[in-house]
């Protein structure tokens, strides 16, 4: 009887091991990049080189760092430049330039103006290209209050407004993104640009 119970918690043991090594190598296949980005001023440019070995869905955003989120008086002050689920924000006209193996695979000026998300992550500006298992296990299951205890490191929590979600084939990347024209009403707020795998529920 002990026997059987230890074969089947082996058993069981393993199927656990198995899909997390597969669920780390599914993570350590994808890109994941956050990096400051000042919106306020025009001719700013977010530039990155990648590599994208396994066709995928990327989204292309711009997080807002919110100061004193807990703070609602604040929040509602910073969502109306920022946008919020409830209310449209300032629009923000964006370039973007995706170059494919030295071919040019998207060039568009975006406006962006809606909040489709609030997202949080840990930013470490030694690692901006964070470690996939890391910025998965941080994105998705929230668990940014160990970031504080991190060096380097604090975290980011705020509305993110979607620039563009593309079907990233397999090949060598460099992707630009560059403000037009001045927004001073975002003057003093912290943003980033993040480029992360898309997966929507379903």
């Amino acid at each position: 009887m002990e026997r059987t119970i230890l074969k089947s918690h082996m058993k069981k043991t393993k199927i656990l091991i198995l899909s997390c090594c597969f669920l780390l190598q599914a993570c350590a296949d994808k890109f994941y990049e956050q990096r400051p980005f000042d919106v306020s001023l025009p001719d700013q440019v977010f530039r990155s080189s990648f590599i994208i070995k396994k066709e995928y869905d990327y989204r292309f955003s711009l997080i807002f760092n919110w100061k004193n989120p807990e703070n609602y008086q604040s929040q509602e002050e910073q969502k109306l430049a920022t946008g919020g689920f409830d209310v449209k924000g300032l629009p923000l006209a964006l370039n973007l330039t995706i170059v494919k193996d030295n071919e040019i695979f998207l060039d568009e000026t975006i406006q962006t103006q809606l909040v489709s998300r609030y997202e949080g992550f840990c930013y470490n500006k030694k690692s901006e290209k964070n470690h996939p298992r890391q910025t998965f296990m941080e994105s998705i299951f929230s668990n940014i209050d160990k970031c504080s205890k991190k060096i380097d490191s604090k975290s980011i929590w705020g509305p993110s407004r979607t620039i563009d979600i593309r079907t990233l084939p397999p090949g060598n990347y460099r992707v630009e993104i560059k403000t037009l024209s001045p927004a001073p009403a975002f003057s003093g707020m912290e943003a980033f640009i993040s480029i992360s795998p898309y997966a929507p529920k379903i």
